[in-house]
């Protein structure tokens, strides 16, 4: 998880709003996933730049400061097309290392994870609501029953 940590933690002042304020979106898991879809053909710089505008990055370009410090970081550079490491160039393929793909994963399988936490301790409180419920239910009845010998002297007198 070394990678996607490290840019995880760099970037959590830089999520950035979809649509709204409540649909928050992380630069880095995106970036990722973008490498993730292009697997198999790999990927120009200004493509992925093209796809962060599109998809609600609006203030990404092939200048971006926070893009290009950390882009090599996460993407291989094709070895035939190898040059400085240091600097993004616009027609060299670049593709997902193994060990962001894998870290993706584990990132998917958390959000998961607590996706299902989350309904889970949904459906927990609401048991817990109905037997509270079914014990105050409970309760009345078994006081109605109890009282009901009183009662039923007192209407008898």
């Amino acid at each position: 998880m070394g990678i996607l940590m490290y840019h995880h933690t760099i970037y959590k002042k830089l999520k950035l709003n979809k649509h709204n304020m409540n649909d928050s979106k992380d630069l880095i898991i995106d970036i990722i996933k973008f490498g993730k879809n292009k697997t198999n053909t790999g990927f120009r710089f200004g493509e992925l730049v093209a796809h962060l505008q599109k998809n609600g990055y609006p203030d990404m370009s092939e200048q971006n400061g926070a893009l290009l410090t950390n882009f090599s970081l996460i993407f291989l550079i094709n070895p035939i097309e190898r040059g400085d490491w240091t600097k993004v160039k616009p027609n060299i393929i670049y593709y997902l290392p193994v060990d962001a793909y894998f870290n993706l994963l584990d990132y998917e399988e958390l959000k998961l994870a607590r996706d299902d936490s989350k309904a889970a301790r949904e459906e927990a409180v609401k048991a817990t609501r109905i037997a509270t419920f079914a014990i105050i239910i409970s309760s009345i009845f078994a006081f109605i029953q109890i009282l009901t010998p009183f009662l039923q002297r007192l209407i008898d007198n």
